[in-house]
């Protein structure tokens, strides 16, 4: 028995969230961390290269999911409390 597949329907921009805002709230958030930190000092706090947390603070880099576990656990904080609640 053959099934006809359906042809792929375009998604909703409702449901597609703007990659572009978590991206900007997680820079504003890492920002924020940093605080006063040098570059440098928050490299070796968060055990990320200075080169990667400038291209995230500059929302520049992509960031995986293994990069924001790692982040969140040397935050001891949630995901969300990175990305935000951000809605498209």
């Amino acid at each position: 028995m053959h099934h006809k597949l359906s042809p792929i329907r375009d998604i909703s921009i409702d449901i597609v969230p703007d990659m572009g805002r978590y991206r900007k709230h997680l820079a504003t958030e890492m920002k924020r961390r940093r605080g006063d930190l040098s570059m440098r000092d928050f490299a070796v706090k968060t055990g990320l290269s200075k080169t990667s947390l400038q291209r995230i603070e500059n929302e520049e880099q992509n960031v995986t999911t293994d990069t924001l576990e790692h982040l969140c656990k040397k935050f001891k904080c949630e995901v969300g409390d990175l990305l935000g609640n951000v809605k498209s």
